[in-house]
């Protein structure tokens, strides 16, 4: 027979939602059920399942069961052979009473009603047990042959004669005792307990003295064991008490589970690397905004995983208002909307189950009735065996550590040809975190090589694992190779020395700039023309030589401060009314000259002072740049 997956999912949501499934049993009986269902089951099984408004899990061996039907109509297990309506008939009788039952004679001439339990063609032989049923009763029993004188049938067969049949024993006031063995049903295969706790016990007794006649028209006398009160009292006592155990340990149970249980490392782990996985881009948008906090969230979860109840607890913070705005709108709503694993406990009342068993074996055995304690003792570990070893969630917590720390520094990296170094006190130190260089080429743009200023963004995410990444990059200095030239000319002011005009004493220079440093120099033209003059009064440089020369160094991207030695050779003359009064033939004078220089790509501008001519300069001029 063949079963489609679907059957399975189909009695596990039947489960779920406490819909009825129905047992067709062997014995014809039909019950509405909730089953129990691990996979399809097979014929060698053992079928679990709850009565419907119970919780209580029952078993039941498969080949009891003839068909299992789910709640929506779907045969899951059907099983081949046919209901034997023959023994059906027989047992829903002896049930009702309405037919003799099978007996047993034993040899000390009693003889007991049962249920025969034989199996097709059977023989039984004398070193044999022969299996029998308690009218109304679900118990299997057995009783050696060699206690048995015969064994007749409901229709007066006999299917086992003693060969040393002894003589009917007369005894008035003498009790026997006949021992019984359980020998098939376990609490665990057990299918209902209602029924055996409604089971007679008036069915447990030897018939009291009377003739029964077979086809041989043989007759037997029978012999009645007489149970004194004190065994009916004491079931009494233990069915109570082991009901009042059951409730108590339940009981204690509950209690238990509402106690809370830390949550274990790997299960605290496992819900950690969720929840930091869900916050961390929240988190991430936090950065650069030196902003740190340490804090513990505390959740407190109920058996069915739920979170119902939340604290935080906050050691350090800096800019509380980003930790609460985070805690509220992200990692709160995670929390109350996860399911979490709850703590599974073992509840083990072997011992205290084994010592109530104990405490009343000794008053069973000193009773003359010790058999009749069988069922109640069967209810009673049955009831015991579901409770025995229970697994069972408990209340749990979660404690969850938030830690983050953001914080800012700016550095000047050193960009060249694609080597990326980050300028120190002493030697520049290289960069070599493939993640660090992306981010700081795509917020280069157009990459030159210079001195760049970096913000840095230093952070650790809730680890202590310390991670860094690029804020910004602005351009600081273009490392620029300038060749180039420039020609200018002093400003004339009232305290010159000299007699000349702008544009009569120029100088004409050139330079080269390496990154932030260069040099300069030059020499001027003396334009001045005294011959000229219409009139010639004061001081005139004649026959003059000059040259000058100096460094540059860089202050800003563009800017460079320029400072230089310079020296002046020539004759000069004086006039009054155009008549040359006298002549120095040689003169030499030393200075210096400043200025400032806006160097840009191609073009460039100068203004200083120079100390010879105790006056102000200009010039302007044109250079190559090299972004070298």
């Amino acid at each position: 027979m063949k079963y489609s997956i679907l059957a399975f999912f189909l009695s596990v949501s039947a489960f779920s939602f406490g819909q009825s499934d129905q047992i067709l049993f062997k014995n014809n009986e039909e019950k509405e059920v909730v089953l129990i269902l691990d996979n399809i089951p097979t014929k060698e099984d053992i079928l679990s399942y709850k009565l419907p408004n119970s919780e209580v899990v029952m078993n039941i061996p498969m080949y009891k069961v003839q068909r299992l039907t789910l709640s929506d109509g779907y045969i899951l297990y059907e099983d081949s052979e046919p209901i034997d309506e023959v023994k059906t008939t027989k047992q829903e009788l002896l049930k009702n009473n309405s037919i003799a039952y099978d007996k047993i004679e034993l040899k000390n001439g009693a003889f007991i009603e049962v249920l025969i339990l034989l199996e097709e063609g059977q023989k039984l032989e004398l070193e044999e047990e022969l299996k029998y049923k308690l009218p109304n009763s679900p118990y299997s029993k057995s009783i050696k042959l060699t206690e048995v004188s015969k064994v007749i049938l409901s229709n007066g067969l006999v299917v086992y004669n003693s060969l040393n049949l002894p003589e009917p024993q007369k005894t008035s006031n003498t009790t026997n005792k006949i021992e019984h063995q359980n020998t098939l049903v376990s609490e665990k295969n057990y299918p209902n307990i209602e029924a055996v706790v409604q089971e007679s016990e008036t069915n447990h007794h030897l018939t009291d003295s009377s003739s029964f006649n077979n086809n041989n028209s043989q007759s037997y006398s029978q012999t009645q064991i007489i149970c004194s009160k004190e065994v009916e009292t004491l079931k009494r006592e233990i069915d109570y008490r082991a009901v009042v155990l059951y409730e108590q340990i339940l009981k204690e149970i509950e209690q238990a589970r509402t106690i809370y249980s830390n949550a274990s490392f790997s299960e605290t782990e496992t819900f950690k690397k969720k929840l930091f996985s869900a916050i961390d881009d929240e988190i991430i948008l936090l950065k650069c905004n030196e902003a740190f906090v340490e804090a513990e969230i505390t959740i407190y979860v109920d058996t069915l995983g739920n979170a119902i109840e939340i604290l935080d607890e906050v050691e350090d913070v800096k800019q509380l208002r980003l930790y609460t705005t985070l805690r509220e709108n992200s990692i709160y709503p995670y929390i109350r909307n996860h399911t979490f694993n709850v703590v599974d406990t073992l509840f083990n009342y072997t011992k205290q189950i084994e010592d109530f068993f104990d405490s009343y074996q000794i008053k069973i055995n000193q009773t003359n009735c010790p058999q009749e304690f069988e069922e109640v003792l069967d209810i009673a570990r049955y009831r015991f065996w579901n409770i025995e070893k229970l697994i069972k969630s408990k209340y749990t917590i979660y404690k969850v550590p938030i830690k983050y720390s953001f914080t800012s520094k700016f550095q000047t990296w050193i960009y060249h040809n694609d080597n990326v170094q980050v300028k120190g006190k002493g030697e520049n130190i290289k960069v070599t975190d493939k993640k660090i260089l992306n981010e700081f080429k795509e917020n280069l743009g157009k990459k030159k090589n210079g001195e760049y200023q970096v913000g840095i963004c230093i952070f650790s995410i809730l680890s202590d694992s310390i991670q860094m990444s690029i804020s910004y990059v602005k351009q600081k200095y273009i490392h620029y190779i300038h060749i180039g030239s420039s020609i200018g000319s002093f400003i004339p002011l009232n305290n010159t020395s000299y007699n000349w005009k702008f544009g009569e004493i120029m100088p004409l220079e050139g330079m080269l700039i390496f990154h932030r440093f260069g040099l300069f120099g030059g020499y001027g033209l003396n334009l001045t023309d005294p011959y000229g003059n219409t009139t010639l009064e004061g001081s005139y440089l004649e026959k003059s030589k000059y040259f000058h020369g100096g460094i540059y160094l860089g202050l800003a991207q563009y800017f460079y401060f320029k400072a230089g030695y310079c020296q002046l050779d020539s004759e000069i003359a004086k006039y009054s009314n155009s008549i040359e009064l006298n002549r120095s033939n040689f003169n030499r004078k030393h200075g210096f000259t400043t200025g400032l220089s806006l160097v840009f790509p191609v073009v460039h501008f100068e203004g200083g002072y120079n100390y010879i001519f105790n006056s102000p300069y200009v010039s302007a001029g044109l250079n190559i740049p090299l972004n070298k």
